[in-house]
């Protein structure tokens, strides 16, 4: 198992600790690989070309703007856009399509 150390301010780190109370979370670390968890899968749906919506009324949603995520979708996009094409014989048909 890799070990992170790294600083947090004062603001994230109330932030990381409300977190922990809200869910019911002993650890700061449980937080984060939660945290980390729920990324991965919003990244994952990113990259396929979803886009994610809050709200509390189905009819009123929000589109969560989370800049990441938005490269991420567009970066799997150029990468769709700049796999090239293979030339398939064409049985009988003398050439290649």
């Amino acid at each position: 198992m890799a070990r992170f150390n790294f600083e947090l301010g004062e603001e994230a780190a109330s932030m990381l600790d409300a977190l922990a109370q809200w869910t019911d979370r002993t650890r700061r670390a449980d937080v984060i690989r939660d945290a980390l968890a729920v990324y991965e899968a919003l990244v994952r749906r990113a990259r396929m070309g979803n886009r994610f919506f809050y709200g509390p009324d189905p009819k009123q949603l929000t589109e969560l703007d989370i800049v990441s995520l938005s490269q991420a979708r567009y970066k799997a996009e150029r990468e769709a856009a700049a796999v090239p094409t293979a030339a398939v014989a064409i049985p009988g048909g003398g050439g290649l399509a």
